[in-house]
């Protein structure tokens, strides 16, 4: 008689022919056993779907679907939906776990009895490895609003109506403050379990228009909380959110944007003000390190010309 699977894995493909066997290995290796694999080919024109069949055909563990191609979100809620595990976790497809992953986080999750386990990631560099810790701020203030180094119930997404936003950009942050807002309890197990390969042209540095898919994505956030009723206790959270993620993140990204320009600045920090006039006293920012503190200072004081100056000479040196 074959155990049931007692957590899922959905991972979201898409033309990854040059990290794919080695996320697949990495999942073969965990100590802990009990699991499925969901492979979601989201129309691949590599040899992505040949090297996944390769390397699952001994292993009825891992499963392969294809489907025309709609975008991470689409592939993710395709899993999701095919989803039988008690828990979930989705592992991006270029990235690769340690043995323990499975182990550690659903040890952590039966024992604390908790809605959702974290770990602490490393970062792979072509020429270096950098190590976070993370933290019960990363979650809570959605610093690090990533899904993919997370097992957490499936009941938790299926009973609120969590999904994946489809064709849009930010969905990791729009998905990780829904998890946070909708758990009663979570923890964090300080370990370095999930690889976090960094891809050159990432959206940190990529400045098209949909840059600005931030404003959408916030006020889907803001409508969740009230939905759910809670948006006056998480109201701090919320704004907080949209100085890191808009102020900070998005005048930063739009600085490699083409039409980059002073007005465009001040255009971004108005939609944030517009909604939270007070921002500069959200009793969150006294968490962030100087260098953020300094950046919010600048635009509290409507400095645009000067924040301008700084991005535009040394945006390719900052990591915000």
């Amino acid at each position: 008689m074959v155990k049931k699977s007692k957590i899922t894995i959905v991972i979201a493909c898409y033309n990854v022919e040059k990290y794919i066997a080695e996320c697949i290995q990495s999942i073969q290796k965990q100590t802990y056993p009990h699991f499925e694999v969901l492979l979601v080919d989201d129309g691949s024109t590599d040899q992505t779907a040949t090297i996944i069949q390769e390397e699952i055909k001994e292993d009825k563990r891992f499963h392969y679907y294809y489907k025309e191609n709609g975008g991470v979100s689409s592939a993710r809620n395709y899993g999701l939906d095919r989803a039988k595990g008690e828990y979930i976790s989705f592992i991006d497809s270029d990235d690769y776990l340690e043995d323990t992953y499975l182990e550690n986080l659903y040890q952590e999750i039966q024992e604390k009895n908790v809605d959702f386990t974290i770990c602490s990631i490393k970062r792979i560099y072509p020429n270096k490895v950098t190590y976070h810790h993370m933290t019960k701020e990363d979650v809570y203030l959605a610093k690090f609003p990533a899904m993919w180094n997370k097992l957490c119930k499936l009941s938790l997404l299926k009973d609120n109506k969590i999904r994946f936003p489809e064709n849009i950009w930010y969905e990791d942050l729009l998905v990780g403050a829904e998890v946070f807002i909708s758990a009663k309890s979570f923890s964090i197990v300080d370990e370095f379990l999930h690889n976090y390969r960094q891809q050159e042209g990432s959206l940190v540095r990529r400045a098209d228009d949909r840059i600005f898919d931030i404003y959408q994505i916030m006020e889907e956030i803001k409508s969740f909380a009230k939905k759910k009723r809670i948006y006056q206790k998480y109201r701090q959270n919320i704004e907080f959110m949209n100085l890191y993620h808009i102020l900070i993140g998005t005048t930063y990204r739009a600085s490699f944007h083409q039409h980059f320009s002073k007005e465009m600045i001040q255009e971004i920090c108005e939609h944030v003000e517009k909604e939270y006039p007070n921002w500069y006293q959200n009793r969150y920012i006294s968490t962030l390190p100087i260098s953020y503190r300094t950046y919010l200072y600048i635009i509290h004081k409507k400095y645009y010309a000067l924040l301008k100056f700084l991005l535009k000479h040394l945006a390719k040196y900052l990591y915000l």
